[in-house]
């Protein structure tokens, strides 16, 4: 749109349309962005930065079991160095796509160590994986070590890291109940309502279907 124009209060939009016609009624204070294109900030909600180096690294043209198999293999032969690298490297292509919010889906739990903070880039929202195939109750040092890992996130997600389950084939209904045992942050949405698709979704690993 040329010559166009847009009214924000408090960073939401009110009206976006031609100038010549927003100003007839705009008594407020005006900036003018001379020749710059604006653009909405994008939304990543599902991305894994950590596999960023992984591209073309597994053949294109096979079975699903047998990439699931070589992917498990590769993951297996990286050094924590190479996720961390691969995780940065992730972020840092989002940025001039026009990325300001992404999900993370996080599998490689270490990676939070490795940096006291992320750099600065998009709003980053950690999302932790949780594998659990053997379907029997978690112990106590396998919940606080969540526990922990969480607090973490939240770190790293300013308060707003939650929980990313894998699979119905990798997790089981343990985990689920685990998870919703775990203290749950005020200002973590995606760990409400991965409690309730937890009860919703109870009956997809029960015996009876």
């Amino acid at each position: 749109m040329e010559d166009a124009a847009f009214i924000a209060d408090n960073g939401i939009l009110l009206a976006v349309g031609p100038w010549k016609d927003l100003r007839k009624d705009w008594t407020g204070s005006i900036t003018d962005l001379q020749e710059r294109v604006v653009l909405p900030g994008l939304v990543n909600p599902h991305v894994h930065l950590e596999y960023t180096d992984m591209l073309g690294e597994l053949p294109s043209q096979q079975g699903f079991t047998n990439w699931v198999d070589q992917m498990v293999q590769l993951k297996r032969s990286w050094e924590p160095v190479q996720y961390q690298r691969s995780w940065l490297k992730g972020l840092e292509q989002q940025i001039p796509c026009g990325t300001t919010t992404l999900a993370d889906t996080l599998s490689h739990h270490a990676l939070l160590g490795c940096m006291a903070k992320p750099p600065k880039g998009p709003r980053l929202k950690i999302l932790l994986e949780w594998i659990h195939t053997q379907d029997a109750p978690l112990p106590s040092s396998s919940m606080d070590r969540m526990q922990q890992t969480l607090t973490l996130a939240d770190h790293w997600s300013e308060g707003l890291a939650g929980s990313s389950p894998h699979a119905p084939y990798t997790t089981t209904p343990s985990l689920w109940e685990a998870l919703g045992k775990l203290p749950q942050s005020p200002r973590s949405e995606e760990r409400r309502v991965g409690k309730e698709c937890r009860v919703r979704c109870r009956s997809r690993w029960s015996p009876d279907h």
